[in-house]
């Protein structure tokens, strides 16, 4: 009791602080509402593509918003504004609005001429359950006055409908600029960088986030799975997450294309806004597969890094669970994880198996991302391939019907698996 006292204390001093600071936010409480859109949270960039509806479920008050989820990221925007330079505390309350758990993460982006630049986040999403609200605060600073848009995204990791309320923004050394505008610079803006231009996926990877033009030569597509398309080409792979790509597997790409390099989570080199219409693209090509061990993907991860790879001769040492399993080669063992959630990998601790898949991080954590049941085989290396006698007491074929005596292939032989060549 006296623990939760002294909590509790901690806690009603931290909010006296908060309150004790101006809400930048008209409207963070959600409780009015306009045509079915709560008022000030609509944007007019691309910064808010959710889909909202009025909750009665609310941490205070009448009314909640309600983000619906779905398989891709979906945000909840507050409408544009311009901050001063300052460190900022923006604060919400967070439930999810199903029993099924859900994930938010807070952030904001800022504009360039009615346009969204590059997303920014806070590090880690939290996991919010229904069956209580759950505080979420996120710091950041702005070196400059800016033009942004506040967001909270519903993570396509969960995809689940949550309910958000009580928005804050607060700070002590920043604030609105009056009016929303950017006040004019005392010196002319220097002119705008040129798109920086990279000859092959390793190259674009060295370089800086942002816009780019990269110019391809035999990259070829290895995978496709909705809006993600591996690509590989001589010197590394890599990830491009977009809509409207039109790709498909075993398509060669050369020529230039462009896109937006970015790094997932600070990790994970991906491409968005992927344009190769001025590309040539070429059909049939032969999808390649690097053959590499555990232990070189744990030495150099980042080599690897979304080339189609395979480990042969492993052993699962947890089957999937939560979409999470690992595997084990001399001694090194690597996490697989489960990119489609609906995908039926049937593995068990102990089975021998060769593995297909695209080396990740979780974090900063290596990993191999397997896809779809055809990416993890048997190792039937390791079954017998000594000849049964005609008198051996029970043989089935692997499909479990009887057989007379021994085939060529796999046998079951009282009770064990045998290849016969």
């Amino acid at each position: 009791m006296k623990k939760f006292l002294l909590s509790f204390v901690a806690l009603f001093a931290m909010a006296s602080f908060a309150f004790a600071q101006e809400n930048l936010l008209s409207n963070g409480d959600f409780e009015s509402w306009t045509d079915g859109k709560p008022d000030n949270w609509t944007t007019t960039t691309t910064a808010g593509n959710a889909t909202l509806s009025q909750s009665t479920d609310a941490h205070a008050g009448a009314a909640s918003v309600l983000v619906k989820g779905a398989s891709s990221n979906k945000r909840l925007g507050y409408k544009e504004i311009t901050l001063k330079a300052g460190t900022y505390t923006y604060s919400f309350y967070a439930k999810a609005a199903t029993e099924e758990s859900g994930l938010v993460k807070p952030g904001y982006v800022p504009l360039k001429d009615g346009k969204v630049g590059q997303y920014v986040y806070a590090k880690d999403a939290t996991s919010v359950n229904n069956a209580e609200w759950t505080a979420v605060s996120y710091e950041f600073t702005l070196d400059a006055q800016t033009e942004i848009n506040l967001v909270i995204m519903n993570s396509k990791d969960a995809g689940k409908d949550v309910l958000i309320d009580d928005c804050s923004l607060t700070t002590t050394d920043g604030g609105l600029v009056d009016g929303g505008t950017v006040e004019p610079e005392p010196e002319p803006e220097p002119e705008p960088e040129p798109t920086p231009e990279y000859a092959s996926i390793a190259e674009i990877k060295a370089g800086g986030e942002g816009d780019a033009v990269l110019n391809l030569t035999n990259a070829v597509v290895t995978y496709v799975n909705g809006l993600n398309v591996y690509l590989e080409d001589a010197t590394g792979g890599i990830l491009v997450y977009t809509s409207g790509h039109g790709l498909e597997a075993g398509q060669a790409i050369n020529g230039k294309v462009n896109v937006s390099y970015v790094l997932y989570g600070g990790t994970t080199a991906e491409l968005t806004k992927f344009d190769a219409s001025a590309a040539t693209i070429t059909d049939g090509n032969t999808i390649p597969v690097t053959e590499v061990s555990v232990a070189e993907l744990l030495a150099n991860t980042a080599k690897y890094e979304s080339m189609r790879v395979k480990v042969s001769n492993a052993v699962v040492t947890a089957a999937f669970a939560n979409r999470n399993a690992s595997i084990s080669q001399n001694g090194n063992e690597i996490g697989l994880y489960q990119k489609d959630k609906n995908a039926t990998l049937g593995i068990a601790a102990g089975d021998k198996v060769h593995v297909v898949g695209y080396p990740g991080f979780y974090r900063t954590t290596p990993q191999l991302n397997v896809w779809e049941e055809g990416d993890i085989t048997e190792d039937t290396s390791s079954i017998s391939n000594a000849l049964v006698g005609e008198k051996a007491a029970k043989v089935y074929s692997i499909d479990g019907r009887q057989l007379n005596s021994p085939a060529k292939g796999i046998n079951i032989i009282n009770g064990k698996k045998v290849l016969v060549k």
